[in-house]
């Protein structure tokens, strides 16, 4: 598998690759290739990435011939014909902001690229804490759920005194009843 690494435009700070992670793609088996100047806004020189097995290929070769092409902003427009029809093109596209803790901000929506077939989370690795606003709700067109087969619609929203459940179908309106523990 080839991995490159093409130049951002000369706005851009950042670059996708560096030294570590050159180096650990390299010991997985992966090819690395990246066009000359990636990593000179971080200091990196070109040959420091070729001297721990990296290949320094023009941008046109690297387009063409790697199954995936990582960048932080996306490819420009021109670039994509360039690009094989089965290569997986990765970038930040700049609404992805990653910051000194790890910690990721995104400024567009998260979206699986498919309805109602990926899940966020697993069994064996889940999420702490969901922080959300309203919770939206929907099983349409997944069948039916497992108690009596219906689809709905549904919206939970948070009151100062008391959590609604709304009925996106019918439109009807419920208060879910608490009882105040101590």
């Amino acid at each position: 598998m080839k991995i490159f690494f093409p130049k951002e435009s000369e706005k851009e700070t950042r670059s996708a690759l560096d030294l570590a992670s050159a180096k650990r793609l390299i010991d997985l088996g992966i090819e690395v290739s990246f066009e000359s100047g990636v990593t000179q806004k971080i200091d990196i020189a070109d040959q420091d990435l070729e001297d721990i097995g990296c290949k320094n290929e023009s941008r046109s070769e690297g387009l063409s011939n790697s199954e995936i092409i990582s960048s932080v902003n996306h490819l420009p427009l021109s670039d994509l014909d360039s690009v094989s029809e089965n290569t997986l093109t990765i970038s930040f596209l700049d609404a992805v902001t990653i910051d000194n803790d790890g910690n990721m901000e995104l400024a567009n929506n998260f979206l699986p690229d498919g309805d109602n077939d990926a899940d966020l989370g697993s069994a064996s690795k889940r999420w702490a804490n969901l922080f959300v606003g309203d919770l939206e709700l929907s099983n349409e067109g997944s069948g039916g759920n497992d108690v009596d087969g219906t689809e709905g619609k549904w919206t939970i929203q948070e009151g100062e005194e008391n959590l609604y459940l709304l009925n996106r179908k019918n439109n009807k309106k419920y208060k879910f009843l608490l009882e105040e523990i101590e």
